[in-house]
């Protein structure tokens, strides 16, 4: 593995906290990674071809300043923490398609199971690319539930399936539902295990990723997101929580409006 210039990368996250492997650090990064460093498909829908290649996405997430979709963004993290000095093992997940109700291929989602080097009998998820799902990193343990911002999120196992662990997630209003978001296993992984179906989410019409334009970023009060999904074209929709509940604000853009929004909202240079 090549030498990160990890002050680059920590700049591209405004982090200026401590870097000595612990949780706190890790969680501490997990927030700024995701303030940071948008979950965007801008340049699959422009059809811009990406690579998962460590340091072909330094160059495009920290020198161009963009970001990406979860290949991207927990790629290069993992880099960033393994050159910090954590332990950290690459998964394969599943993703539940809420709208047909199926799971999607093999490596369709790239995961992190991350632990602290004084504490490698502990381990966390870490995905800082699957947009609104995950603020922090959750105890890899059958039946974590832990509160992420304005939802739960839950972990389950079933031994009596191949694909043995289960994300979940429930909205905090009480008539909410338990919904799978993502299954994995524990198996360990490589970068390049993951470019068959890199390919196939930069060019299958099948894919959620070549749908429509997305951008997404977590505030500390909410989140930011940019789409052009569905009749209403380019809009930016904006949630922010307090104490009281939560707002949310949509904002329709002409096309012409769009590439200076993305650059103002998300810091994202196209």
């Amino acid at each position: 593995m090549a030498y990160m210039d990890v002050q680059s990368y920590l700049q591209r996250l405004s982090y200026l906290g401590d870097v000595v492997p612990s949780f706190e650090t890790l969680e501490n990064l997990c927030s700024a990674h995701l303030q940071s460093v948008p979950f965007e498909n801008l340049s699959v829908i422009a059809k811009e071809p990406i690579e998962i290649d460590e340091e072909l996405l330094f160059k495009r997430i920290v020198h161009r300043r963009r970001g990406g979709f979860c290949y991207e963004v927990n790629g290069l993290f993992q880099w960033l923490l393994k050159s910090l000095g954590y332990d950290v093992v690459l998964l394969a997940a599943r993703v539940f398609n809420r709208t047909t109700r199926l799971l999607g291929p093999e490596f369709d989602h790239l995961t992190l199971s991350v632990a602290v080097p004084e504490h490698l009998d502990q381990r966390y998820l870490v995905d800082v690319g699957f947009a609104h799902v995950f603020r922090f990193p959750l105890r890899l343990l059958d039946g974590t539930l832990e509160r992420q911002g304005d939802h739960d999120v839950r972990l389950r196992r079933d031994t009596s399936e191949t694909c043995n662990w289960y994300v979940e997630m429930k909205e905090l209003d009480p008539s909410s539902e338990w919904e799978e978001r993502f299954r994995f296993t524990l198996e360990p992984r490589q970068l390049s295990d993951f470019t068959k179906t890199c390919l196939y989410h930069q060019t299958s019409p099948e894919s959620p990723i070549t749908q429509s334009r997305l951008a997404f970023v977590t505030k500390e009060d909410g989140q930011l997101v940019f789409t052009d999904e569905g009749e209403k074209g380019p809009r930016i929709i904006e949630t922010k929580r307090d104490h009281s509940g939560s707002t949310k604000t949509v904002t329709l853009l002409e096309e012409g409006q769009v590439k200076d929004t993305l650059e103002t909202y998300f810091g994202l240079v196209l």
